[in-house]
């Protein structure tokens, strides 16, 4: 969830609303455009699931991506599309969709009960199931490495904390501590380290710890606000989106050296980076174009590939791969 980005409202289980989105590739801000974008004249529009039935083309180790998509100030859905951009699918009302470790499912975070909880579904969007329902607000649910285990930032003790629970709502264990500090949306590496955002005192800034919740440590990052962490497969590099030159850009740290590389100068607002299965690119929403979009980053090039538009303002965020 974009905690503290963008205000999220209501979510309601209305019919989503018609939008199309036509993939268009364009060039970075710096480096030059070095990445081969997906055919540019794809243009498709946004139906229920059970319209589409072609395969999904795996691109860097990855069948299809998932985002969530409406009114920056209004009701927003899960959608699905291929890797390119294209055969864009509505499954449901939510937020913040994450691929289980296997592609089957989607864990997701809607107001269909009432308030922000946590819910489930099939790759399809069948069998939605709510996995917590208490009177706060559950959000950015993160998966463990082995599928067994969520991890999510919620308000039930009375700050934002994060807890552990399994795939299906049971054996929630909370993992973090402190009164004073929001912790909000968590990332767990390979190795089962969960990487979060913690904001004290006005500022935001990145944290490691260990899966039971101990050891806890700041990241070393350099000035500003530090948000959307997201941890390479292989565990050796996170991505995240600083404000450190005024508005949030994409940046690479590299944990061994502590190298912190810049990926996007753009002068707008970039976040929630997220690893390609294969390592070597990054889903990532940016309002670049003036409107919140999806866009594919490649991690050698820095060339930069939109994979939607709308045809009015919208916004288009949070993505996630499909392994």
């Amino acid at each position: 969830m974009r905690v503290g980005a963008l205000p999220l409202s209501a979510l309601t289980p209305t019919a989503p609303p018609t939008v199309t989105f036509t993939q268009t590739a364009i060039a970075p801000t710096t480096p030059p455009q070095t990445d081969t974008p997906p055919p540019s004249t794809a243009t498709v529009t946004v139906t229920p699931a059970a319209s589409s039935t072609s395969a999904p083309t795996p691109v860097a180790g990855a069948r299809q991506i998932a985002f969530h998509s409406g009114a920056v100030d209004g009701a927003k859905f899960i959608h699905v599309a291929n890797v390119d951009g294209s055969q864009v699918i509505s499954l449901t009302a939510g937020i913040s969709p994450a691929w289980s470790p296997d592609g089957s499912q989607l864990v997701f975070v809607s107001d269909l009960g009432g308030n922000l909880d946590i819910f489930l579904m099939n790759a399809d969007g069948s069998a939605v199931t709510n996995l917590t329902q208490t009177p706060t607000n559950d959000d950015s649910p993160a998966w463990t490495p082995d599928g067994q285990f969520i991890i999510f930032s919620s308000m039930r003790d009375g700050n934002a904390e994060l807890y552990q629970m399994r795939a299906d709502g049971t054996d929630v264990v909370r993992l973090t501590r402190t009164p004073l500090v929001a912790e909000i949306q968590p990332a767990v590496s390979a190795n089962g380290e969960i990487v979060y955002a913690a904001l004290s005192v006005g500022v935001t800034q990145l944290w490691m710890m260990q899966a039971d919740g101990s050891e806890a440590r700041l990241l070393e990052v350099g000035g500003g606000n530090h948000k959307f962490p997201a941890w390479s497969p292989d565990a050796t590099k996170l991505a995240f989106a600083s404000d450190r030159t005024g508005t949030f850009e994409l940046y690479e740290l590299t944990l061994a050296t502590g190298e912190v590389r810049q990926l996007t100068e753009t002068g707008v607002q970039n976040g929630s980076p997220q690893y390609s299965p294969d390592g070597r690119y990054l889903l990532f929403d940016s309002n670049r174009d003036s409107n919140y979009e999806v866009y594919r980053l490649n991690l050698e090039t820095l060339g930069v590939t939109q994979l939607t538009r709308s045809n009015r303002p919208i916004f288009n965020g949070d993505p996630s791969w499909r392994p």
